[in-house]
């Protein structure tokens, strides 16, 4: 309902017409002071206003964007971030295309702001407006997320992706954006592998090949690999049935398989969950060290790892630290 009253003001454009005509009409110590009192809605943890007072602001000729902190972020990206639907609407009416696709000091927009927090009523009312170029684009900052396909595989849920996916309406076009690596060289999917999103993997898997899944970063590590350590057994069982299980014996750049990534820190579950999985002659594999991950287990103490490995039959050879 919210989103249905939103376009029918933007087609008329009247609100928009009106609220610059009162800015226009105030002296620069007034709009000043506007727009530092919408702003100031939003400052620190306090919850913003009711939407009446944000909208009586507006109507008095405070800019959204009018007022900037040090990090150049504005009412409007403050509003995105809190996830204050309502009031992000009612800011959008009065805005214009260059105002809605604004950054702030690290590169973020509302959309992407609002993507990455998964507040479906803003992104919906930003593709209704945004030209799709500006939707589409790519931000070379280091410090914003390099496509809205980056910012929404942050969320646990697909409610995002699944609008973003619906606005392109071009699969090929959506697997472009999905296998883009940002300068860490993540992909949209590999942030799963962070999140344990379990709904947000298995959308990505009914869309990409098996070799994207498999990219690794710039460090060398695949998602596979990067689950394991993480411990997100969930994640990784999807990853599994996507790849199939010779994709754990993948090494990366020193020579390290799921395996060696999950022992690196106590997680008798995850190691559990890989031995289970793995073939034998992958559970044997040596890193660039020349340890196995049973090694690794008995040089660092992790006695409930090497149970693990005992009960799958897995012995350590005598001499191994233990």
């Amino acid at each position: 309902m919210i989103l249905l009253a939103f376009e029918r003001q933007v087609s008329s454009k009247t609100i928009m017409e009106e609220r610059r005509d009162a800015r226009e009409a105030l002296s620069d110590e007034e709009r000043e002071q506007l727009d530092f009192d919408l702003f100031n809605q939003y400052r620190g943890d306090r919850p913003p206003k009711d939407v009446d007072e944000i909208r009586n602001l507006l109507n008095e000729g405070a800019s959204p964007i009018g007022y900037k902190d040090e990090d150049q972020t504005t009412a409007f990206h403050f509003a995105a971030f809190h996830e204050d639907t309502e009031n992000v609407l009612e800011m959008m009416r009065g805005m214009t295309q260059d105002e809605l696709t604004l950054e702030n000091g690290n590169g973020w927009d509302a959309l992407n702001i609002a993507a990455a927090f998964e507040t479906k009523g803003i992104v919906d009312a930003l593709l209704v407006v945004m030209k799709r170029d500006d939707v589409l684009r790519t931000n070379p900052n280091k410090n914003a997320a390099l496509s809205v396909f980056h910012s929404a595989s942050r969320n646990r849920e697909t409610d995002v992706l699944e609008a973003l996916i619906e606005y392109v309406d071009d699969d090929d076009l959506v697997n472009t954006f999905l296998t883009l690596q940002d300068a860490n060289g993540f992909t949209p999917i590999f942030t799963v592998a962070s999140t344990n999103a379990v709904p947000v993997a298995e959308l990505f898997m009914s869309l990409v090949d098996n070799d994207v899944v498999l990219l690794p970063e710039k460090n060398g590590r695949n998602m596979l690999q990067a689950a394991a350590w993480k411990g997100f057994g969930e994640v990784l069982a999807v990853l599994i049935d996507k790849v199939g299980i010779e994709a754990l014996g993948i090494q990366d750049s020193e020579g390290k398989t799921a395996l060696h990534y999950a022992v690196r820190k106590e997680q008798p579950e995850m190691v559990d969950f890989l031995l289970n999985a793995m073939r034998e002659e992958d559970v044997a594999l040596r890193n660039d060290d020349g340890h196995t991950a049973l090694e690794l287990c008995t040089i660092k103490k992790f006695t409930e790892n090497v149970e693990v490995f005992q009960k799958h039959g897995y012995h350590a050879h005598a001499g191994d630290e233990l």
